[in-house]
């Protein structure tokens, strides 16, 4: 598990919400 990962990946979902 990368928290570094997780956390750009939550940043694209609310970027291309």
């Amino acid at each position: 598990n990368d928290p570094f990962i997780e956390t750009k990946y939550a940043a694209y979902m609310l970027k291309y919400e």
